[in-house]
């Protein structure tokens, strides 16, 4: 019959080419990002980042100035977020909680696994995307970015101890004066070795921050810093179905 002769050419022509399909392991994608040192205009590098949902993968990035030729960025003490969300057009939100939690994945450099600093000095770090974070992605238009926050200024000789306590973003001072300090939403505080973007400053010896998965402990020292924020990079997230999950 002519459709098994058909079949019987095709399997011989699959069997000649060497019986087998070759498989590709797509190797980590890696981004050169943009922090605008010289101008506040320039945009931030643009990449498209694709995977197929179910995957898991890590993504370098190494970040210049936009001098010429440009240079490395020191991005020690800073804080790094990563986020990837559908079309945010017609959002509002009344706090930067409910913003982080419509990203369908948010990393951040003061948690652990999920961004790592690789070389401070020069600007390097990885994001881990693991297979949790695709297993459900939608098949949706999305975008991805970068935010930088670096600190411009250490407040030194600042006041009192701050205390933390597990599952509060809260870090409570005693002795403390934020307010004369003249800490900003967007400023740093390090404290339990972890450099920290504040969110909201509410008296002067309570700042909110982005974290809250603390080990519980009071009398602690801690540092301040003004930080300056930029995107530094972004692109379109785009992911594709997977037949295999």
């Amino acid at each position: 019959m002519p459709c098994q002769r058909d079949n019987r050419y095709y399997e011989t022509r699959f069997n000649r080419a060497g019986k087998g399909i070759l498989a590709v392991f797509p190797a980590n994608q890696e981004v050169f990002a943009v922090y605008p040192e010289l101008s506040s205009t320039i945009l931030p590098h643009r990449q498209e980042i694709r995977f197929y949902r179910g995957d898991s993968f890590t993504f370098h990035v190494s970040t210049q100035n936009d001098a010429q030729p440009p240079s490395n960025v020191d991005i020690s003490r800073s804080v790094i977020r990563f986020a990837a969300r559908q079309d945010f057009a017609g959002y509002t939100y009344a706090n930067p909680e409910d913003w982080n939690a419509s990203a369908v994945i948010l990393k951040k450099s003061y948690v652990t696994n999920q961004i790592e600093v690789t070389n401070e000095f020069n600007g390097q770090f990885d994001v881990k995307i693991k297979r949790a974070d695709t297993i459900f992605h939608p098949l949706a238009r999305m975008g991805w970015d970068i935010e930088v926050t670096r600190p411009t200024e250490h407040l030194t000789d600042q006041p009192g101890t701050v205390s933390v306590q597990t599952g509060s973003p809260l870090v409570t001072g005693l002795g403390t004066d934020f307010t004369t300090a003249g800490l900003e939403m967007g400023d740093i505080i390090h404290v339990q070795g972890l450099h920290l973007l504040i969110t909201d400053v509410l008296d002067e010896r309570i700042v909110q921050v982005d974290f809250s998965d603390w080990t519980n402990a009071s009398g602690l020292s801690y540092n301040l810093y003004k930080g300056e924020t930029r995107t530094v990079a972004s692109g379109p997230w785009t992911c594709i179905g997977d037949r295999v999950i």
